[in-house]
């Protein structure tokens, strides 16, 4: 423990534990959203009607961005990597092609 800082341990499990569960509603977020795309099932990918449904491709980001946090948040350098290269693969075609 850090005499100087003494909540810092404390803290620090806190952030990680935070990252952790953010990660995970993110991925389970953009999971959930392109599995209603696949099953045409309106409510997972628009949840009301006055909202703008969310798009295949967001989905993808949302759970690229999710893997790539999740393997920040538990110290995996390759799943890390791996997810932050798809997420700006995706944002490129993306960019690329106006969508």
């Amino acid at each position: 423990m850090n005499a100087a800082n003494p909540g810092l341990p404390a803290f620090g499990r806190s952030l990680n534990s935070s990252a952790l569960l953010l990660s995970a509603l993110t991925l389970l977020l953009g999971l959930v959203v392109i599995f209603g795309w696949h099953t045409d099932n309106r409510t997972l990918v628009q949840t009301l009607p006055q909202f703008v449904p969310m798009q295949y491709n967001t989905a993808l980001g949302f759970a690229f961005s999710g893997m790539a946090l999740l393997g920040l948040a538990t110290r995996n350098n390759k799943l890390a990597t791996l997810a932050g290269v798809l997420a700006d693969l995706r944002a490129a075609v993306a960019a690329h092609l106006g969508a």
